[in-house]
């Protein structure tokens, strides 16, 4: 793992064990590389196996010019799949070396950096870049499966200066018998590719493929960011699988999808794309985070739709208030725990503050309010919270009607705010403790206030006020009877109309079940055609192919399986793996041809190793 130090570390057999964690995909069609391109000498003393000792002043010198180079593969198959080596070289009319491997990524970044071997610091050059996945996707793959299982090395090639043809080098490159010097040291050079080997025993062990577009250890899970800090904004369009995808891939999805989405049906597993409604979130580097624009439009299309939501308005409420926007009117209601505003608060005004009965104080200022309608007052206090400065009232007369309100006494005022009907089990949010209070004696104290207790001629007004709203009462109740026959009868009309759609469902049901019988029938007989056509050519590959290759019986019975299975590709696949382990194993049998040379059918490789200092025969070198 890279630590502070920037160590790399590897195991006694060069194993991969862990590295550092590289991005996923930036750009589209590309990977990210990360794979070292020489070791650093400390001296001559030290060389590789092709004799060159990399000094870090030469290399850091020329460091330059290997970015941008390519990452060059020469393919092995006929599938750009598996690598082998540099390739072949040839030079142009004017001298220069000419190569015929591929380009198969670019190099972006180069630098000199650390990684432990077998407990020992190794200094190298490091580079990092990308690969073409969209054309050699097959070549990834195999590159990302061989990474994890053992290691892929490399070898970097280089060029003379510029147009030089030459590499130069510290008191040459040759000794005075015109060998060439071990521990030679390139002075003056351009870096001109990274070559991915196979099959090759490379110049330097210490160049190698560290990692291609991957994680090390587990994946990191997903997790709920709706701090006003890690929200985006911008335009808003629905993410889709984008969003509900990696989410249903989470231990707990259920509640990433309840928090991503404002309604989520019971069947969401199956049928997520029409079961899971107003997104309102984005997945920005594994944690959920709210996105503005996004929470607004919810809440528009949510009021066009369902406007009557109460739980989906107020999982709305919470993320206003955790961007910090404006509560719009649509969400005003769920304020104060979704209680109904019965009227506004105001100031009343009093001639002379009493501090010896708070209470007669409110509860003279509440039936204000209230605009009691009687000279005592239709409400009393039945819950008082002085430290909280809120109570809760009722009326004298009535069964389960209370309200809550808080006040505050100053000057020569009682301020008594917005007013709330509430249960009668109401608490405050803070805990507090109701104070007791007489509300008889509150009563007494208003009517000696005013003077007098409700005269016959205001007992008479009050009857013939309620005999005048018990009549408007009756006159409702009829409307409404006169109505519900009405409704009664257009309910005959839909029933009829009801039994007739049922008997057309059911004519349009025999016939679907009849088209569905032919169609299966259709569909069955089409399936069987498709199979048996498809066992036939993976019996004639196996008959007609197979025995080209040489097999022993034991490799033949080992793909007999994929003939049962009827799969054509694993047969395949399985016949090239067979092809490249006996020639790994010195096993593949050459087959003969007419041309006048002979060349392995699979692959021919040239190994040749040339060096010079001269103009004469410059060449590129493989190190």
């Amino acid at each position: 793992m890279i630590d502070v130090s920037d160590n790399i570390i590897f195991n006694s057999q060069n194993n991969y064990i862990e590295i550092c964690e590289l991005p996923e995909e930036d750009l589209a069609g590309r990977v990210k590389i990360k794979m070292s391109a020489l070791t650093i000498h400390p001296d001559n003393s030290q060389w590789n196996k092709n004799g060159i000792t990399w000094l870090e002043q030469y290399v850091q010198d020329n460091i330059d010019s290997a970015i941008g180079m390519p990452y060059v593969v020469s393919w092995m198959d006929e599938e750009n799949q598996i690598p082998s080596d540099h390739g072949t070289m040839s030079y142009d009319d004017e001298g220069y070396v000419q190569f015929d491997g591929v380009a198969v990524g670019t190099v972006l970044d180069a630098y000199i950096t650390n990684i432990n071997m077998n407990g020992k610091d190794t200094r190298v050059l490091m580079t990092e870049g990308y690969l073409y996945k969209q054309r050699y996707s097959k070549f990834i793959d195999w590159l990302k499966n061989e990474i994890q299982n053992g290691s892929v090395h490399g070898s970097i090639e280089i060029n003379g200066k510029g147009k030089l043809k030459t590499i130069e080098y510290l008191n040459g490159s040759r000794n005075e018998d015109g060998s060439l010097k071990m521990g030679r040291i390139p002075t003056v050079f351009d870096f001109s590719g990274l070559a991915i080997l196979y099959l090759t025993d490379p110049a330097d062990d210490n160049s190698i493929v560290f990692e291609v577009n991957s994680k090390g250890g587990e994946s990191v899970p997903i997790t709920i960011n709706n701090s006003k800090d890690s929200a985006i904004d911008g335009k808003w369009s629905d993410p889709g699988s984008k969003l509900y995808k990696p989410l249903l891939e989470e231990k707990n999805s259920s509640t990433l999808l309840h928090e991503a989405y404002l309604i989520v049906d019971s069947n969401y597993k199956n049928s997520p794309s029409t079961s899971l409604h107003y997104p309102h979130h984005k997945i920005i580097d594994n944690e959920l985070v709210l996105h503005i624009s996004g929470v607004q439009a919810a809440l528009s299309r949510l009021m066009a739709n369902d406007p009557n939501n109460v739980d989906a308005k107020k999982h709305l409420l919470r993320h206003y208030k955790q961007l910090g926007l404006e509560i719009p009117d649509s969400l005003q209601s769920l304020e104060k725990n979704d209680l109904n505003v019965v009227t506004k608060g105001k100031t009343v005004e009093i001639n002379k503050l009493s501090y010896d009965d708070i209470a007669t104080l409110i509860t003279r200022a509440i039936n204000v309010v209230m605009g009691s309608s009687t000279s005592w007052g239709d409400y009393y206090i039945y819950k008082f919270y002085p430290t909280t400065s809120e109570v809760v009232f009722t009326k004298w007369n009535s069964v389960g009607e209370y309200y809550m309100t808080t006040y505050t006494i100053q000057n020569s005022t009682v301020i008594i705010g917005d007013v709330f009907q509430v249960e009668e089990d109401w608490k405050p949010v803070v805990e507090s403790q109701p104070l007791e209070v007489n509300a008889e004696k509150i009563k007494e104290i208003i009517n000696k206030e005013r003077g007098k207790l409700m005269t016959v001629e205001e007992l008479n007004a009050k009857i013939t006020e309620l005999s005048n709203q018990i009549s408007e009462l009756n006159n409702k109740i009829n409307e409404l009877n006169s109505s519900n026959d009405e409704k009664d009868s257009k309910i005959s009309e839909l029933n009829e109309a009801l039994v007739n759609a049922n008997k057309t469902i059911e004519e349009l049901n025999t016939k679907y079940s009849s088209l569905e019988a032919e169609y299966n029938k259709v569909k069955e007989d089409k399936e069987k055609m498709e199979k048996e056509k498809k066992q036939a050519e993976v019996n004639a590959y196996f008959e007609n192919e197979i025995p080209k290759n040489g097999f022993d019986e034991t490799e033949i019975n080992t793909l007999k399986e994929y003939v049962e299975k009827c799969d054509l590709e694993g047969l395949k696949n399985a016949e090239k793996e067979l092809v490249f382990k006996r020639f790994k194993e010195g096993k593949f049998n050459p087959v003969e041809t007419n041309s006048k040379k002979e060349e392995n059918i699979f692959f021919h490789t040239k190994e040749e190793k040339i060096e010079v200092n001269d103009v004469e025969a410059g060449k590129a070198l493989f190190f």
